[in-house]
């Protein structure tokens, strides 16, 4: 879930429980050569940050990497 941001180039979606953002970073990175700040590093399991200041493409693209990770994750 999230709230669209007002402005800026960051956002700090909250994961389906029961993920936490290292799970998803490391599903990421291993399978899908993407990657996202985990929100432990924040203080905050259960949420992820996520810039978007990148190229359009590379933004969808990154967005479908995630989307394909989050269902994997939640399959399991």
């Amino acid at each position: 879930s999230w709230v669209p941001p007002a402005g800026g180039v960051i956002c700090f979606p909250r994961l389906p429980a029961p993920l936490s953002g290292t799970v998803v970073d490391r599903e990421l990175r291993t399978r899908h050569q993407t990657g996202i700040a985990p929100g432990e590093l924040f203080g905050d399991r259960r949420h992820f940050r996520l810039g978007y200041a990148i190229p359009p493409e590379k933004l969808k693209e990154g967005l479908h990497r995630i989307e394909i990770a989050l269902r994997a994750l939640l399959d399991r």
